[in-house]
């Protein structure tokens, strides 16, 4: 008998307590009285996309997430936190991130999810 599940389920959540960790640690560098204001959570409208497939958030349910990366103006959207995580624990990924945000389901509805990040 496998016990892998518990094992994979424990590995999983270290790559994604290190990989807030990393992030979380991004954003102590830099002039923070100056970017404070320009990182907080933008709202979805109807014309927000998916960074990676292009799907429009506003007809999609479930949690959707955003990460500010430094140098650009708009943060990126994503329709998951899968789609997320693969972005952000990419060895091709080389910007720096400057926030990430993530809506709470557990204050919004799944079908609608609105603000809440």
């Amino acid at each position: 008998m496998s016990h892998a599940c518990p094992d994979r389920r424990r590995v999983l959540g270290l790559v994604a307590l290190a990989a807030l960790g990393a992030v979380g640690g991004l954003t102590g560098c830099g002039d923070q009285a100056a970017e404070t204001q320009s990182l907080a959570p933008v709202e979805i409208d109807r014309a927000t996309s998916c960074e990676l497939d292009g799907m429009l958030l506003a007809d999609y349910p479930g949690p959707k997430a955003q990460v500010h990366f430094a140098g650009q103006a708009q943060p990126s959207f994503f329709c998951d936190t899968v789609e997320l995580f693969n972005t952000l624990l990419a060895g091709e990924q080389v910007r720096a991130v400057r926030a990430v945000y993530v809506q709470d389901m557990g204050a919004t509805d799944w079908d609608k999810p609105q603000g809440h990040w």
